[in-house]
């Protein structure tokens, strides 16, 4: 019960922040299927699908420690290593597919499709993470992962309320972009450790400015999408934002480039993530806004 307890304990406290932040997707999805009236009278279904999708992401989280236990050990800015919890790696791989299999329970119960998607996001952490498999360190595969695993966690909400549709492909790509996009620049960042690791990461192998150019692509990419999603009706309207805070973003990354000409800075990098979180964040919150103020789909 012990082990059990520590296990819940460095789950919340090394990952807590970012399960949480990954529920924007899943309620976004909720919140642009249906208004509401309608989400209120499926609330069991709701509750269970926001269930599975806390416990499936936890999953692809917890896995992904246990499986980079060796590596790092690489990179001191990663203080939250399950060791220092008295936890060993059969414990964290235990734990982690209790949750995921819990997660795929929950996700089965909350829809037709739901066990479909839920295990979808389960497929994609396992490729990422695997040491059989380990798509973190094959360069693209890794970037493809967070791009494709984003598709059935979105989905999963939308599920609930209506079965596959051109609106909810049209938002589950503007997701899809912006993880691939983050992804890059989190492989920026953990470049240096990542390289001394042998971890073959877009960033270690083709450079670390070629992986944060291709992040300014997918980010691009994702205002472009979301400005079409909603001219063609798919996603509440966004067009204003993606005018307002397109520039906002670009800024920031052209004023990282032209201030590490030589070598990209840490601070800096991170300094560059945090306004892109900003941006997307309140992204979410306006997409959540406009959407459970609409009393109908």
């Amino acid at each position: 019960m012990k082990t059990v307890l520590r296990f819940f304990v460095w789950a919340l406290r090394h990952r807590g922040l970012e399960i949480a932040l990954l529920q924007g997707t899943t309620l976004i999805a909720l919140s642009a299927s249906a208004g509401p009236a309608l989400l209120l009278d499926q609330w069991l279904k709701v509750l269970l699908c926001l269930v599975g999708s806390v416990l499936t992401v936890a999953h692809v989280f917890t896995l992904n420690d246990w499986a980079d236990a060796g590596f790092d050990r690489e990179d001191p800015s990663k203080a939250g290593h399950f060791q220092r919890f008295g936890l060993t790696r059969p414990h964290v791989l235990f734990g982690s597919c209790a949750l995921g299999a819990a997660g795929l329970f929950a996700c089965a119960l909350s829809s037709d499709t739901g066990g479909f998607w839920g295990l979808g996001v389960i497929a994609c952490g396992w490729i990422y993470s695997h040491p059989k498999i380990y798509a973190k360190g094959i360069p693209v595969a890794s970037s493809a992962c967070h791009a494709l695993g984003q598709i059935p966690h979105f989905m999963l909400g939308s599920a609930v309320v209506e079965a596959i549709s051109l609106r909810a492909v049209s938002l589950a790509l503007v997701f899809s972009l912006i993880f691939a996009a983050g992804h890059l620049v989190q492989e920026t960042i953990d470049s240096p450790a990542d390289s001394r690791a042998g971890i073959l990461t877009n960033a270690a192998v083709f450079g670390p400015k070629k992986a944060l150019l291709a992040s300014f692509v997918f980010f691009t990419a994702a205002f472009v999408q979301l400005i079409w999603a909603s001219h063609s009706g798919s996603a509440a309207p966004a067009s204003v934002f993606g005018a307002l805070f397109y520039p906002v973003y670009a800024l920031s990354f052209f004023y990282l480039l032209a201030s590490n000409r030589s070598k990209l800075d840490r601070r800096r990098l991170e300094a560059h993530r945090a306004v892109y979180r900003a941006v997307f964040a309140g992204l979410g919150g306006y997409l959540l806004f406009v959407n459970l103020s609409q009393p109908t789909v």
